[in-house]
């Protein structure tokens, strides 16, 4: 994939997800590197297949941050509850994968 490749031409509507794992700095400082990068990934790929069942898709992840999007490029019907939904699947999830 272009990083620079320009994704949509113009969009009518959209919504954006960010996400953020709440301490996970100060958890992680206690943790070796390749424990984090574990816990990273697997929330990561987590959040992805959740996101793939509300046509949120990923944008970038920053450290623990996550931003996702419905609506681009293609215009998706219902994305601002697709993507409040997906948001509440991510906080099941995590306390699923946290059990």
């Amino acid at each position: 994939a272009n990083p620079t490749a320009q994704i949509a031409e113009r969009v009518e509507s959209a919504s954006i997800l960010f996400a953020d794992l709440v301490g996970f700095t100060a958890m992680s400082s206690n943790m070796e590197p390749e424990e984090v990068v574990t816990v990273l990934t697997t929330v990561t790929c987590a959040f992805d297949t959740v996101g793939n069942q509300y046509n949120v898709t990923k944008i970038k992840t920053i450290g623990d941050g996550y931003m996702a999007v419905c609506g681009v490029p293609k215009a998706v019907r219902g994305h601002p509850e697709k993507t409040i939904d997906c948001g509440l699947a991510f906080v099941a999830k995590l306390a699923e994968i946290n059990a």
